[in-house]
């Protein structure tokens, strides 16, 4: 006859393999979890670089985001500047990118610093006019009229067609040459 085993010795060797399993369960989680970096949330001026970059028709791979300065700009009427180095410059009053508005003016001056990093359009931070104006200006202004309608703010997009006189105008009237059908003949 064999030799029964209690129900007290499988119970203790069900729990036995129990106690191993979680064992083995817990040093895998502490494996990972010290395998873990702490990430910090990304910060605004990160997150407008990103806007930037997906709104825009730029390629950003390999272009290496600008230094954010805030200063004073001073006799000059903008709120921010891209001067063609690896910086922008925003006035104190547009720096708290916490605000919808202020992070409007960074992703404005970050796509110039696109436009310049690119090679595209070799902006210097002066005034633009005519075409040159609508198509730089024209380019900043819509990604970051495409964010205000992102995150909810229509009421902060600009009108930079009028503001730098980009209207399209139709081509004056020609004269005609009369078309000749085989009904007119």
């Amino acid at each position: 006859m064999g030799v029964k085993k209690s129900k007290v010795v499988v119970k203790l060797e069900t729990l036995k393999m129990l106690v191993v399993g979680v064992a083995s369960a817990a040093v895998t989680a502490i494996a990972l979890m010290s395998a873990l970096v702490f990430i910090p949330p990304p910060t605004p001026e990160a997150i407008a670089w990103e806007y930037a970059c997906e709104l825009s028709r730029y390629d950003c791979h390999g272009v290496k985001p600008p230094w954010i300065h805030v200063i004073q700009i001073a006799g000059h009427n903008a709120r921010g500047a891209s001067l063609g180095d690896r910086s922008i410059y925003i006035d104190p009053d547009w720096s708290d990118f916490t605000k919808s508005e202020s992070m409007l003016v960074l992703i404005h001056e970050m796509v110039h610093y696109l436009q310049h990093e690119v090679g595209e359009h070799q902006t210097d931070g002066y005034i633009r006019s005519g075409l040159e104006a609508c198509i730089v200006e024209g380019e900043a202004h819509t990604v970051s009229n495409q964010y205000a309608v992102l995150v909810g703010r229509v009421d902060l997009i600009k009108d930079w067609v009028s503001l730098f006189g980009c209207e399209r105008r139709e081509p004056e009237p020609e004269d005609e040459e009369e078309i000749v059908t085989d009904e007119d003949e």
